[in-house]
């Protein structure tokens, strides 16, 4: 389907937003990798987070390295993730380590932020397959995915969680690139205000 004038301009700059400074996120990935591999002979692991899907914009969005271990020694989640802390703290004495709900994030001073993030095998394995299916789709709905992201982070205070974009984006019935580019503002919880936003999103692009 071809796009109209507007909807390249939308499409072009979701494109243009994109962040594609992948080295220092990765170097910082092995280094944690490396180090998780002492300490629990991991069997798996995966860059998830918006990076690892394709869906991170300039300044903003994550990068999760997330891990299992096929057979391990663990009885209670909570305190494998004290003890995971506490071994990335020995590991990275100069940086920020702070155990999370269900990660422990490890903030660099060059200021990359990664959440590391231990998951059973069988969520490990769910995950991955959601995962897989995000980082698949094609790139105009990825573009939508972004720009709906960079409203949120830059006007919203990230009001609006990113999976939640990410699976409205996927999953609308709307057909053209701008339907469902509203359609994914309004479910994401744009209510009322998705023309508001949209209309901000255009005056962005247009002025890029």
């Amino acid at each position: 389907m071809e796009l109209t004038k507007e909807e390249k301009i939308l499409n072009s700059y979701g494109s243009k937003i994109r962040d594609t400074e992948t080295e220092s996120f990765d170097s910082k990935y092995i280094s944690i990798y490396n180090k998780l591999n002492e300490h629990y002979k991991i069997s798996q692991a995966m860059k998830a987070g918006s990076l690892g899907k394709g869906t991170k914009i300039e300044l903003y969005g994550d990068l999760d390295l997330t891990f299992t271990i096929d057979k391990p020694s663990i009885k209670n989640e909570t305190e494998f993730r004290k003890d995971l802390e506490i071994k990335m703290k020995k590991s990275f004495p100069n940086e920020f380590v702070k155990l999370l709900k269900m990660s422990v994030l490890i903030k660099f001073k060059s200021g990359i932020e990664i959440d590391v993030v231990y998951l059973p095998l069988n969520d490990y394995n769910k995950t991955r397959k959601q995962f897989r299916h995000i980082k698949s789709i094609n790139d105009n709905i990825k573009n939508i995915i972004r720009l709906v992201k960079f409203w949120n982070y830059k006007k919203n205070k990230k009001q609006f969680k990113s999976y939640k974009i990410e699976w409205n984006a996927i999953y609308s019935e709307a057909s053209s690139y701008n339907k469902r580019l509203r359609d994914t503002i309004s479910k994401s919880g744009g209510g009322d205000t998705t023309n508001e936003i949209y209309q901000f999103i255009l005056n962005e692009a247009e002025g890029s």
